[in-house]
C-alpha cells in the first residue's frame, strides 16, 4: 500500500470568464468550485493506493477504481480490502464461501488505450 504524498496535481484553475459562466449556466458558484476542489485536494492527500506489478490482482470488488493523480494508464489502483497480485490465475484456489474477482490489468489498460487514443 502506497499512500499518496508529493504527486503533482492537474491544474485544475479555472478563469474568472469560465467561473461567470459556469455560475450563469448551472448555478455553479466559485465557492462551489473552491468547495469541491478543497474536497477532491483532501481526498487525494488520503488515499491509499496499490501499484500492480502483475498480469492480474484479485480482489473484492467487482471493478479497479483509478487512483486520483494518476493516469489510467497506469496500473494504480485505489486500495481495496483484498489485493492479491498474481500472474497465473492456475495457481490461486478462492476459498469457499468466498467471493473474489480476478481483474486483468493488462487489458483494463490496453482497453482504455484502445478507447482514448488521444489521452495517452
Amino acid at each position: 500500500m502506497t499512500n499518496l504524498t508529493g504527486i503533482k496535481s492537474i491544474d485544475d484553475t479555472l478563469t474568472e470568464e469560465q467561473l461567470q459562466l459556469l455560475d450563469k449556466l448551472f448555478g455553479i458558484t466559485p465557492e462551489k468550485v473552491e468547495a469541491t476542489n478543497k474536497a477532491m485536494e483532501e481526498r487525494r492527500k488520503n488515499q491509499v493506493v496499490m501499484e500492480i506489478k502483475t498480469k492480474y490482482v484479485i480482489t473484492e470488488t467487482k471493478a479497479l477504481v483509478s487512483a486520483m493523480g494518476y493516469s489510467p494508464e497506469l496500473p494504480v489502483y485505489e486500495q481495496t480490502q483484498v489485493a492479491i497480485q498474481i500472474d497465473d490465475l492456475s495457481k490461486f484456489k478462492v476459498p469457499s464461501g468466498t467471493t473474489l474477482y480476478a481483474h486483468n490489468v493488462e487489458k483494463i489498460i490496453a482497453d482504455y488505450k484502445a478507447e482514448n487514443p488521444y489521452n495517452v
